[in-house]
Parts: C-alpha cells; structure tokens; sequence
C-alpha cells in the first residue's frame, strides 16, 4: 500500500524565543529535524532491517509530534509497511490512521484494501476500556514475523508496566520486539515522560533515543544512566518546545540540538 504523503504541522515556538537560545547552556551545533531523521534511519537503512526508537520528555514539548515525523519517514523509506499505535494517554485519538478500540476491533473490522496501512489501538474511553499494551505488541510481532514489515508503537511506555522497569506481563511481546524485532523487521518506537520507569532493554538496545526538555530527579536520572556529560544536562534543562538532542546505543552524544524545525 503507498504511504501517507501528509507531513504534520512544525509545532510552534514560544513566544519571544529563539531556536538557539537553548544552546547557550554549552557550546553545541544546530541540527534540523531532517538531520536527526537521518540519524534515527541510519542503521535500519544501511542492515535493511528494522530499528528502534525512543522518546523522553516532559509534557507539551513535542513528543507525539516527533514520534508522527517518525512514523511517517519509516514508510516512506520502505522500512515498515504496516503501523500498529497504541495511543490511550489523552481522551481523544492524537494519531491519524484506521482507528479501533482494541485487536478484537480489528479483527472485526478489518481494514480495506484501500485503507492506509495505519492502525490507531485507542481503547474505548467513554466505555471505560483501554487498548491492552501486550495485546497489541503480540499481534504486532506476529503479524510482522508473517512476513510485513511493521513498526509498533507506544505512546506512553507506562501503559505496558506494572512498576518501575517491570513489564506488565512476563515475557512481554514488546520487550521481545525491542530486544529481538529489528532484525525481522518489526521496529518499535516508545515515548515517556517517567524516564525512571523505562525498562533496561529500552535504553540498552534502542538505537537512538530523542531527549526533549527533563528535569528535576528526571534529568538526573537519565544523564546517571545513559552516562552523559555534564554539558548534556545543561543543554536538556534548557530546551525549548520541539528541540531535542539524540542520545545513540554507542554511548554518543554529538553535541547538537535538533528542532524546533
């Protein structure tokens, strides 16, 4: 099926802000979100494989619209062909694709040939019923392992834990797409604004993690655990709406802002 050729809006700016007023914290480039789209691909385009992608930061600065960028990129460069969002955090469907409640929604509504291959798990909360993270992870794999390309996501990883770093479930589906998915071509890409609860293999496997504004304890945390430099934090507690650094599973920080545009 062709992809979708809509790019979402640039979030905009605060007021009386500038793109590099962030990196007066250290001395850093200035990246464009193109650039870190590059970065993000580098891997699963060069091994034709899959990847694996993750996302913190505190609210309202850009998350869910990096994550729309990513999505979009991943199949117009052929690296999936079918997307699979879980997206219960907001009352209302933050996703644009073929939405249904849960997998037995779809199963019962079946996509059309015509439709995009974009499917939005959003639970139904009017009826109190959210999406189940394990659920959908399950189909996800399988459906990827029959031979479709496919990319999961989770639109707040806590959704799929029961506590700190602890899945749901033993032997979660979605930890297995994360440690062994890319190299069948099931991809994942996870947001969260609780860096403390992300579990290991989130950050020990994912090939690139897009760190919007933190901090507090946050920032602390995910600088201790991700090993960054000094100058990383500096540069993370000052960034503005849609500016984000890269952090790589190399240990890498390449000292660049990326966004807002």
């Amino acid at each position: 099926m062709a992809a979708p050729k809509k790019s979402p809006q640039v979030p905009p700016v605060a007021a009386g802000s500038a793109p590099r007023d962030s990196a007066r914290a250290a001395r850093v480039k200035r990246g464009t979100r193109a650039q870190a789209l590059e970065i993000i691909f580098a891997t699963a385009v060069l091994e034709k494989e899959g990847f694996r992608h993750g996302v913190l930061g505190i609210p309202r600065r850009g998350k869910t619209y990096h994550l729309k960028e990513v999505t979009t990129e991943a199949l117009q460069l052929g690296i999936c062909e079918w997307v699979f969002i879980h997206d219960c955090k907001r009352a209302e469907v933050q996703y644009e694709g073929n939405v249904r409640a849960d997998v037995a929604d779809l199963a019962s509504r079946p996509l059309a040939a015509e439709d995009e291959p974009i499917v939005v798990f959003h639970g139904d909360p009017a009826n109190g019923v959210r999406a189940d993270v394990e659920e959908c992870s399950a189909f996800a794999l399988k459906h990827g392992r029959a031979g479709n390309p496919t990319l999961m996501e989770v639109d707040e990883l806590t959704h799929g834990l029961k506590s700190p770093r602890t899945w749901a479930v033993p032997n979660s589906s979605y930890g297995e797409i994360i440690r062994e998915g890319s190299s069948q071509k099931v991809s994942s890409a996870w947001t969260t604004q609780f860096p403390q609860w992300v579990p290991s293999e989130c950050l020990d496997f994912s090939e690139t993690i897009a760190i919007f504004q933190l901090n507090g304890r946050s920032l602390s945390y995910i600088v201790e655990m991700l090993r960054l430099p000094p100058e990383a934090e500096a540069v993370i507690k000052n960034l503005k709406k849609g500016e984000f650094i890269l952090y790589t599973m190399h240990g890498d920080w390449d000292q660049t802002i990326y966004g807002p545009r």
